[in-house]
């Protein structure tokens, strides 16, 4: 009787084992792409009386937060440029007094990007970057 729990624990033991590889082997090979300023903060605010902006990447996606405010009114544009300055993405927000806005980066290829968010009398702008990594792990063969 004590050979067949040995046997069965020992069977257990090796089936969380294997899957335990099994698994560790397949995040072995993930990989993920991130969002971040040039310059690594979390998050890029300017303050006029005129306009107030804040900018951050969501965490853990490929998602640029867009939040302002335009006591004036005036007619916003929001554009984002890749490294030779090319306009990739706009949008005209329009004369509102508070925007809060996500911008999807995803079908975006690896590089560096300016948010640019300007209005008539207002401007703001600061680089980002979309960058695909892979995690490396150890594992027992």
């Amino acid at each position: 009787m004590n050979t067949t729990l040995t046997s069965t624990t020992i069977m257990r033991n090796l089936a969380a084992a294997f899957t335990l590889a099994f698994m560790l082997l397949l995040v072995g090979s993930v990989s993920a792409q991130s969002v971040q300023f040039a310059d690594n903060a979390a998050i890029h605010t300017q303050t006029s009386d005129q306009f107030k902006v804040a900018v951050f990447p969501v965490q853990n996606s490929l998602t640029m937060k867009v939040l302002f405010e335009n006591p004036a009114q005036e007619k916003v544009t929001v554009m984002i440029k890749n490294s030779n300055h090319e306009v990739v993405y706009k949008k005209e927000v329009g004369k509102v007094a508070i925007f809060n806005g996500k911008f999807d980066v995803s079908k975006m290829t690896d590089g560096t990007y300016t948010m640019v968010i300007e209005s008539k009398h207002q401007s703001y702008s600061n680089a980002f970057s979309v960058e695909t990594y892979q995690e490396r792990i150890a594992r027992a063969l």
